[in-house]
């Protein structure tokens, strides 16, 4: 408490000498109201110093008053338990005015888990409230309330009506915040006469906040602009890009004005506005969105590389108070966003990383995020085929269940049974769910929605254990239980639950007689009874019941009524036309499918800016091309199809597959070739790197599916073999075609039924063993036994990797090789003395004991007689300081004149196991460096002389090397060659820098620069790879600091070396990289050349390759 109120006199918060007066304490209520909502630094403390003074305050409205303050802080941190109890409590306390009361009411009454007895009580509360005090102010609360009360019993009429009353009312009072709320009401995008009401309001107004909301409700650029020339005053600039990328730009918006490069280009340049403002919340804002617009569009890595760079200014950033902040900023919502997006674009090396960071660095996450992750670790490990780490995964999450709240206990049982992993014993969970769900279901406590879910996961319990009879009685139960309460949410989830169970076992007489019961039955909202004829007349028509003719036109004449979103009646047209195509009347069928392009509002088909249908237009396209073949006009049909299918492979998410298989279904008909377009579509799948693999697996497994039908086994091995199967064994679809016996040696092996995982192998095992037996290694230790065999995938006949552990006297040196890894544990009680020594007396250029021993104990396990061989070492700790390719055996050789030595960071092994290394090919280079200031002459020449060696290169140096040419979005470079100084920081080793003419540019803004997809960074700088005095496992460099900020290769030095070694190294280098050699060929050829005209080890023995070689 003490620290609270320290922190709210830091930010301006309460500063009482003594207990406030009630009007004291009213006022600071009022001054903290509009603050929470907006996550104010301040607000926790002086809520805190509040609840200390309102302990000493009798009952009243000031009491009452502070109560409400903290439910809202409650609601805002998704502790919804405490925000009911904390409303109740302020509802409950005396003399509130009743216009506040009447205010608290309405909110309260807007909850979805009220229970149905407190919700008519406070409903009955308000309306005595209004007979007490017969105010226009209490009116319109109680009107709102009850219009959602109408509402949520089915009476949509009258909560029309209510609602236009109710705003009729705030225009004779001006009362224009509550007059937006009307016009504002639904889902974007709004009708056009909507969202023209709400404008108009704004406009009378001339209050920029509800400008604001009116340019959030936008669905057109000229409505943009239409708003931003109403807006009172000059808009902040940042915060009306800001607006605009949020409303045209992000991922999943349904408003068509942008394509994706336009959208991209926009968050990149709201990107470069937050970072030279200074606004740290705004960038982070910025490139996560930017990022997922970059994947969205193909980007992979660049999209993964700006969420990154947001995860790390979140940590060079940190809020000042993590728990009171929304989700969006939150440092552990940023890394599972990151893991999340990376597995959901197939970078599953990339998730787990990110993932289990989440855990090993024990960022905290929110109940419902905590969920998120295990699952995410869940199906990762299903994506791997790893059974073991499934199986792990699972069990975590079902140990943490009863830590939960218990609104999401149930989902996460329900869950976890859904994906129950070979050899979990069912029946645990399954009792646990059925425990549950009994409980809540007998509990008079228990809100509707709840009790909804309760009755689900019940259902699902006893269809695991097999007893369909239970789970008709189950919802026949709870079907009389919520007749007999008059709750109307539970009749209706229990008819449809019912009727599922009737239909499935195609009883059609009794699921006809539930559902046209349902309909006749009083208080049945219009939303229902129009889902209700659309299933119903579905149903009937598929069984030729005439009825079904009536209930279609039934289901019309509800979606015509003044007010019905313009969706529902397409879709209601679209089922007219398939029962009217189910009786054979096809030309009134397709002028149906007509009409639900003319409904009222003058609706029309919605298309982004490419021309694509939004929204459900693939199935009118397949409704449309079904009626046509039934009608003869086959070609028409087929080109209709073909068209969609074509749309589709150019969209941001194909969903192609039924109409796929309905093309299919057709040309066999007329004995036509068909394999063709899932030729193409496979094709085009796979040059899109944004598409989830299960995508083109399920068009695959179509493919094969029909093979199969038709017993073309022989066709079906040359599809497998043209397009090699991705799923893993897990996964339903290979499921489904393991069952294909001749196509069993193309597919993945179907995962063994025992318990036991099986042995691992020896490297596996050792590190099992040393993560189990040091948990501080979670973080550092490279190598995962989760990640070895992705790793080996990777690796050449030629190639080793190699890492290494130390602890204490004990150092392990861990291999990987194509045909298996292995691992050689030596006692070294002296390795750290003969590191020192050997680093302290390179000057010597003598070979002594110190470098012979370390040859031995960290090279000889893993040096082949093969000068072609290539070694990838990952050092950790103080062997980042080593020059692993200057070291020399007995016989005087370096490693680098006996093999290809490249160093990899942490993050380099998840991109090489996620195989994301491309060849290099040069691109946009960029030579750097030589800021007037630094007094380089002899850099000044060497940037000059590289620009000369490299095609396309661009030169800034003196002046106009500034950090914003590296920042600009507008380039991707491909090659950047600093020359400058380097300041290797070892007290904040982010804060190491690179001398430009703007001034530094530091470790931590590295993340910012625009770096292509696959990019090359040298540093011709002193201390480019220092990592001398660093305590780190991997030590934070500049070298490794390129790395992480996207650099897929990075050359650089471990200590300065004079101009003329550095100008012929690059030289050489990059003339050997334009005759097309690979970074390593060029690297070790200028090595080799360096060694020959310099050969003491600190003139050439310093440099190294970082990340990829090839």
């Amino acid at each position: 408490m003490k620290r609270f109120l320290i922190a709210s006199l830091l930010l301006g918060g309460l500063a009482w000498a003594q207990q406030p007066t009630p009007a004291q304490f009213e006022a600071e209520c009022n001054r903290l109201e509009p603050l929470l909502k907006d996550y104010d630094p301040g607000c926790p403390a002086r809520l805190a110093a509040l609840r200390r003074a309102s302990q000493d305050l009798r009952p009243g409205p000031e009491r009452a008053h502070y109560f409400w303050l903290a439910a809202t802080q409650a609601d805002l941190m998704d502790d919804r338990q405490t925000r009911n109890r904390l409303r109740f409590l302020a509802l409950a306390e005396p003399g509130v005015p009743a216009p506040r009361m009447a205010n608290w009411l309405r909110l309260t009454l807007t909850d979805s888990t009220l229970q149905q007895p407190d919700h008519n009580r406070l409903l009955q509360q308000l309306s005595s409230l209004y007979e007490a005090h017969p105010d226009d102010e209490i009116l319109w609360q109680l009107q709102m309330a009850q219009a959602r009360s109408a509402e949520h019993n089915g009476q949509e009429s009258l909560a029309r009506t209510l609602r236009l009353g109710a705003l009729r009312m705030a225009e004779r009072h001006r009362w224009y915040d509550r007059q937006l709320d009307y016009w504002l009401e639904d889902f974007p995008p709004l009708a056009p006469e909507k969202w023209q009401g709400g404008l108009r309001v704004a406009v009378a107004s001339k209050r920029p906040d509800l400008c604001w909301r009116v340019l959030g409700a936008c669905a057109t650029l000229d409505q943009w602009n239409r708003a931003v020339q109403a807006f009172p005053g000059r808009p902040d600039p940042l915060k009306l890009e800001q607006r605009f990328a949020e409303v045209f730009a992000r991922v999943g918006s349904r408003v068509p004005a942008l394509n994706h490069d336009q959208r991209g280009q926009k968050w990149a340049h709201l990107v470069q506005v937050a970072q030279a403002a200074g606004r740290v919340e705004e960038e982070i804002s910025a490139r996560q969105a930017y990022g997922a617009n970059l994947c969205k569009a193909g980007h992979i890595k660049l999209g993964l590389r700006q969420m990154e760079a947001a995860l790390q200014l979140r940590l060079d950033h940190p809020l000042t108070d993590p728990d009171w902040a929304p989700n969006s900023r939150r440092l552990g919502s940023l890394a599972l966003e990151l893991a999340d997006t990376a597995y959901w674009y197939d970078q599953s090396q990339k998730a787990m990383s990110a993932a289990e960071n989440i855990l090993d660095r024990g960022w905290d996450l929110r109940f419902p995020e905590q969920y998120r992750l295990f699952g995410l670790l869940f199906k990762i490990a299903k994506t791997h085929g790893d059974l073991p780490a499934m199986n792990r995964y699972w069990a975590a999450q079902l140990q943490r269940v009863e830590q939960w709240p218990d609104f999401i206990r149930g989902e996460v049982l329900g869950e976890l049974l859904r994906r129950i992993p070979p050899g979990q014993d069912k029946d645990v969970v399954v009792r646990r769910l059925r425990q549950w769900s009994e409980a809540t279901l007998n509990s008079p406590d228990s809100p509707a929605g709840l009790r909804w879910n309760a009755a689900l996961y019940l259902a699902e319990a006893l269809a695991a254990q097999g007893d369909k009879a239970g789970t008709e009685r189950l919802w026949r139960a709870e079907l009389d239980r919520a007749r007999e309460r008059g709750d109307q949410d539970m009749l209706e989830h229990c008819t449809r639950s019912l009727g599922q169970v009737l239909h499935g076992q195609d009883r059609i007489p009794e699921f006809k007689s539930l559902l046209q019961g349902r309909l006749q039955a009083a208080g049945v909202g219009e939303s229902e009874k129009r889902d209700l004829l659309s299933w119903l007349a579905s149903v009937l028509a598929s069984k030729k019941d005439p009825d079904a003719l009536a209930l279609a036109d039934q289901l019309i004449g509800l979606c015509q009524k003044p007010g019905i979103p313009p969706d529902t009646y397409r879709y209601a047209r679209r089922t007219q036309a398939q029962v009217l195509s189910s009786f054979g009347r096809y030309p009134s069928a397709l002028q149906a499918l007509d009409q639900a392009g003319s409904g009222p509002g003058g609706l029309v088909v919605v298309r982004d800016s490419e021309g694509h249908s939004i929204g459900g237009g693939g199935s009118f396209d397949t409704t449309r091309a079904n009626i046509l073949w039934k009608m003869g006009r086959q070609e028409e049909s087929l080109a209709l199809l073909e068209s969609f299918l074509k749309s589709q492979l150019a969209s941001e998410v194909p969903q192609i597959g039924p109409a796929l298989k309905q093309w299919m279904l057709f040309r066999q008909e007329r004995g036509e070739e068909w394999q063709s377009a899932y030729a193409r579509a496979l094709e085009e799948l796979s040059r899109r790197s944004g598409v989830a693999p299960t995508v083109a697996g399920a068009v695959e497994h179509d493919w094969l599916q029909a093979l199969a039908a038709k017993q073309l086994w022989e066709e079906g091995r040359q599809v497998l073999l043209q397009y090699p199967w991705k799923l893993t064994a897990l996964d339903s679809y290979t499921r489904a075609l393991q069952a294909h016996s001749a196509w069993s040696d193309l597919l993945p092996a179907p995962q063994p039924a025992a318990q036991a995982p099986a042995p691992p192998d020896s490297l596996s095992q050792v590190v099992d063993e040393l993560r189990l037996a040091h948990p501080e290694l979670g973080q550092w230790l490279s190598l995962r036994s989760t990640n070895l065999k992705h790793l080996q995938a990777r690796l050449g006949p030629r190639d080793t990797l190699v890492t290494y552990c130390a602890l204490g006297e004990e150092v392990y040196v861990l291999a990987l090789r194509q045909d298996g890894g292995y691992s050689v544990h030596s006692h070294a009680p002296q390795w750290k003395a003969r590191l020192r020594d050997y680093l302290a007396n390179l000057k010597l250029e003598q070979q002594g004991a110190a470098e012979s021993d370390l040859f031995r104990l960290l090279v000889q396990p893993v040096l082949r007689q093969d000068p072609q061989q290539r070694l990838y070492v990952v050092p950790t700790g103080e062997l980042w300081q080593l020059p692993f390719g200057a070291l020399r055996d007995e016989r005087g050789q370096s490693l680098a004149s006996q093999a290809e030595v490249v160093m990899l960071s942490s993050g380099d092994l998840l991109r090489l196991a996620d195989n994301s290394w491309q060849p290099y090919r040069l691109s946009q280079p960029l030579a750097i460096g030589a800021p007037p200031d630094a007094d380089l002459p002899g850099a000044y020449q060497e940037l000059a002389e590289v620009s000369a060696l490299l095609p396309g290169c661009q030169l800034k140096r003196g002046p106009q090397a500034t950090s914003q040419v590296l920042y600009d979005p507008n380039q991707q470079w491909g090659l950047v060659h600093f020359a400058s100084h380097a300041h290797y920081r070892v007290d904040r080793p982010t804060e190491s820098d690179i001398q430009l003419s703007d001034g530094p540019l530091r470790l931590k803004q590295l993340n910012r620069m625009s770096l292509a997809e696959h990019s090359l960074v040298t540093l011709s700088c002193c201390q480019g790879g220092a990592a001398a005095g660093q305590t780190l496992e991997e030590p934070v460099t500049l070298a490794t600091g390129f790395s992480a900020a996207g650099a897929e290769t990075v050359v650089a030095n471990l200590w300065k070396v004079d101009d003329e070694v550095a100008r012929l190294f690059f030289a050489e280098f990059y003339g050997q990289l334009a005759q097309g050699q690979s970074p390593v060929q060029s690297f070790r050829a200028a090595q080799t050349n360096c060694r020959r005209q310099y050969p003491k080890t600190l003139d050439w023995g310093g440099f190294f390759l970082l990340g990829n070689p090839t």
